[in-house]
């Protein structure tokens, strides 16, 4: 199938002291698409039913694409987070490798909150002044052409893309790629009749740092340490049991 791609590139200076926060962002341009509320709630409620899971008719609705933003951002964010806290802190990647990550990629970004949660670490984690003058490339892809509009506004890149196995083969090699709450999905059309074992090693092949992050619901989708791939568990804001993989390139030690 061949790919539609349509990319936005957006050049970013450091954050400055006077400019509204990622949260306060979002939150604006959610509220501004968000037409019709109750169109937004039944969708969100549906998939929170669905055990977190929505149907892709979902994300092309606006309402729902709003509405979903305003009810996940800031916890999606704050879970990237500690993802990466956490990784660190059970020595399964070095601190010291993301002080010179140049390239984040985001599978299936959504609104982008995965990026921003890596953007807050970064920040936190190295003053700018410690990282260089320049800001690392934060990249979403997604089939949803919608998503465009928020990680436009975070000053994030973005490709309307299919995820497919070609699209895997084909793209650059980035130093951090995510995977949040999107895994399942992309697997079923990324095997294409491979085992999921040469799926995810192909994946690594992509990225020096990998974190995926989805609902604590194990299944043959998921990488394993076969693939090299260590597992966790978190609990975020909301109150959910999280399942987090992550993989790491020793070869960058």
């Amino acid at each position: 199938m061949a790919q539609v791609r349509r990319k936005v590139r957006v050049e970013t200076e450091p954050d400055q002291e006077n400019r509204p926060s990622a949260s306060e962002v979002i939150k604006t341009l959610a509220e501004l698409q968000l037409t019709n509320h109750g169109e937004g709630k039944v969708l969100y409620i549906q998939g929170i039913k669905n055990s977190w899971s929505w149907r892709p008719m979902c994300y092309a609705s606006q309402n729902f694409r709003a509405y979903y933003t305003l009810q996940l951002f800031n916890a999606r964010v704050k879970l990237t987070t500690k993802a990466i806290e956490k990784a660190i802190d059970e020595s399964y990647v070095p601190q010291r490798f993301f002080k010179t990550v140049k390239s984040v990629a985001s599978l299936g970004c959504g609104p982008g909150s995965d990026l921003c949660g890596v953007k807050t670490f970064l920040s936190e984690a190295f003053p700018f002044s410690s990282r260089g003058k320049q800001s690392p490339q934060f990249i979403g892809y997604d089939v949803e052409l919608g998503w465009m509009h928020y990680l436009h506004n975070l000053g994030f890149d973005f490709e309307n893309v299919e995820i497919n196995r070609t699209f895997i083969n084909d793209m650059k090699k980035v130093d951090v790629m995510l995977m949040s709450f999107c895994a399942k999905e992309l697997c079923c059309g990324l095997a294409s009749g491979d085992n999921y074992e040469t799926l995810w090693k192909a994946i690594s092949q992509k990225a020096k740092f990998i974190l995926v992050i989805d609902n604590e619901k194990m299944s043959i989708d998921f990488p394993s340490e076969k693939e090299q791939y260590k597992q966790f568990t978190l609990n975020d804001i909301l109150g959910n049991k999280i399942v987090v993989y992550c993989y790491y390139s020793t070869a960058n030690d």
